[in-house]
């Protein structure tokens, strides 16, 4: 049923090519679930997120959680700046927990029994089981394209990420792609 399904937007040159597709899911009742960016692109298009995830500790961060809407529920990973969480609702923001070295010894001092959501170096990663360990069973991803392309921009500026080194990735068969060191993180 639409309950156990969900769509994950990330913020890839290829979210907006499935804009359509994302409609008719919504009007299904599927949940759409934003990362980062991706919540400011759906509201600019009048989608309403179910559910927004921020885990990257960087305090410009915060501008992914404004405006606050109504019916969407926030899950902010508990290593983000605090001004991520400002003006959040209380009854709608989750925090929880990633499993990175940094932060186990501080969590395991504050608790005596956690769980951490596990997953690699980047918000997708974890939002896929995140949700799972929510209940989702089937993902639509769209805009998590793990690289960069020559004929369209990322969904959303980020200048923050303008400055990054671009590499060359090729893959099996000969395909060359660029991205970042993280995104070639997360597609490895």
């Amino acid at each position: 049923t639409n309950d156990l399904e969900c769509m994950i937007l990330g913020g890839g040159p290829s979210l907006a090519a499935f804009e359509g597709e994302m409609r008719q899911k919504r009007a299904e009742g599927i949940k759409l679930i934003t990362l980062n960016g991706a919540y400011n692109w759906t509201l600019d298009r009048g989608l309403v997120p179910s559910a927004q995830i921020i885990v990257d500790a960087r305090p410009f961060n915060a501008k992914f959680t404004k405006p606050v809407v109504e019916s969407c529920k926030y899950l902010i990973a508990s290593q983000c700046d605090p001004s991520v969480l400002a003006g959040l609702p209380r009854d709608r923001t989750y925090l929880w927990h990633t499993t990175t070295d940094l932060i186990l010894d501080i969590l395991s001092e504050q608790y005596e029994v956690w769980w951490g959501i596990p997953g690699g170096s980047t918000v997708l990663l974890r939002a896929i089981p995140l949700m799972r360990m929510l209940g989702y069973r089937r993902f639509h991803l769209f805009g998590c394209d793990s690289c960069l392309s020559h004929e369209a921009p990322p969904a959303y500026s980020q200048p923050e990420n303008d400055s990054e080194c671009v590499i060359p990735v090729k893959v099996t068969g000969g395909r060359i792609f660029f991205c970042p060191p993280w995104l070639r993180s997360q597609a490895q």
